[in-house]
């Protein structure tokens, strides 16, 4: 290439070259930065961060109903009978406050606990994502005796907030369809995704009733309405319904815990059932931060299984059952079936999507708790602790003669390359 072909294919780098745009522009601009890295759960994601508002209120006491409806036009419904999101007019910017809630990004109620004690978000990102994101949004809010309705349009206004009467009602009901401009391969939500969502979310809060409708089809419309109240020990007893158990009975812990870190102070609560299971199956293993389920691997999942080897060695030595052995995480996760739900007053996410933390504190309040909870329960009942011991060790048993015989392998693959030479 001459200087005179370089000179054409040099970019320029000044200072008119910068953009400044606008958070909803910006947004709009990279999209699939703001959707779950799991390919199965794509787009349904966005549906859970509306019913993870929902939940929001559940968790505080002022909700106790969610209904998600997927609609004709591939849009869908989400309402509760929560405080109903707020309404009020805002001088200071000249807005109503539902408006500044939809659209600006740096808005919110979660960044303190002055209004959720407990949440799953922390800044109410959620939902103006799904403003931004869609192509039709509206807002319907019951709130104080009053009825309100809004509609958007890839997240600008299409109208003002208008009051339309008056209710018993109270809550909120958002309907939105995606842009398919930003989402060139979206089909459709999944029913089956969305309602195994909700049915979680109706163990892990006890007082919950969730329905939910598929009204896609009209030849074909499903509804369905759950509600438990058995929490996490039930939450186990579904996940193992066809399933082949070790034990009969499933092991249940609790504990709540108020300490201070420099941040301040911090409440955990946390609630943990597990069975093990002859066939060991994946993703076997729930970890739930306030509604919200983690990635496979996280680091509470690694607390946990830390916990329970600590636990089964400590029963081991002192009652001189295989106390040679040192069983290891591998050998307690074979077969294991464990729901763990924990509320945390300062979550610290790794991600916008929530999917793991990064709480220091909260991993070592698991150890020990996990630990403490098991060991006594071992203690208390030996005719379970006998078959869980005898469970993981062939666990054990099986890992290290597996680990034997590569290493055989790998003494033999040597010896035959060095008689070769």
């Amino acid at each position: 290439m001459d200087n005179s072909e370089q000179r054409t294919t040099k970019k320029s780098y000044t200072k008119d070259n910068i953009s400044v745009l606008d958070e909803q522009t910006l947004m709009r601009k990279h999209p699939y930065l703001y959707l779950s890295s799991n390919k199965v759960l794509k787009y349904e994601f966005l549906v859970e961060e509306i019913i993870n508002n929902s939940l929001d209120e559940v968790l505080i006491g002022e909700c106790n109903e969610i209904v998600v409806v997927l609609l004709m036009n591939n849009g869908v419904l989400v309402s509760d009978n929560g405080r109903g999101l707020l309404v009020d007019f805002d001088r200071k910017i000249n807005t109503n406050v539902t408006h500044t809630l939809l659209t600006n990004l740096y808005s919110g109620c979660k960044f303190n606990n002055n209004s959720y004690y407990f949440k799953s978000g922390f800044q109410g990102m959620s939902l103006k994502t799904v403003n931004y994101f869609s192509e039709y949004f509206s807002i319907r809010i019951y709130r104080d005796g009053k009825e309100y309705f809004q509609e958007y349009s890839k997240g600008k206004a299409l109208s003002p907030l208008r009051h339309e009467g008056v209710t018993t009602k109270q809550g909120t009901t958002i309907i939105f369809r995606l842009d398919k401009e930003l989402f060139y391969d979206y089909k459709e939500f999944s029913y089956d995704l969305l309602k195994k969502k909700l049915i979680y979310s109706t163990f892990l809060n006890e007082n919950l009733k969730v329905t939910i409708k598929d009204e896609r089809d009209a030849n074909n419309v499903r509804e369905e309405t759950f509600q438990y109240s058995d929490g996490v020990f039930g939450l186990v007893k579904y996940l193992n319904i066809d399933k082949e158990t070790i034990y009969t009975p499933i092991i249940y812990i609790e504990n709540n815990q108020k300490e201070q870190i420099e941040e301040g102070d911090f409440e955990i609560k946390i609630k943990l059932a597990f069975q093990y299971i002859e066939n060991y199956e994946e993703d076997r293993v729930l970890v739930f931060v306030n509604n919200m389920l983690l990635e496979r691997e996280n680091e509470l999942k690694l607390a946990l299984l830390i916990g329970l080897c600590r636990a089964f060695n400590e029963y081991m030595i002192n009652y001189r059952l295989f106390s040679q052995l040192n069983v290891e995480n591998v050998d307690v996760e074979k077969g294991l079936c464990c729901v763990i739900s924990s509320l945390h007053t300062k979550v610290k996410y790794t991600s916008f999507l929530k999917n793991n933390i990064c709480n220091e504190e909260m991993s070592s309040y698991i150890v020990k708790v996990v630990k403490e909870g098991v060991y006594n329960y071992l203690v208390s009942n030996k005719e379970t602790a006998s078959e869980l011991i005898n469970k993981i060790v062939e666990n054990y048993k099986i890992r290290t003669k597996v680990i034997a015989a590569k290493e055989r392998i790998i003494r033999k693959i040597r010896r035959e390359k060095i008689c070769q030479k």
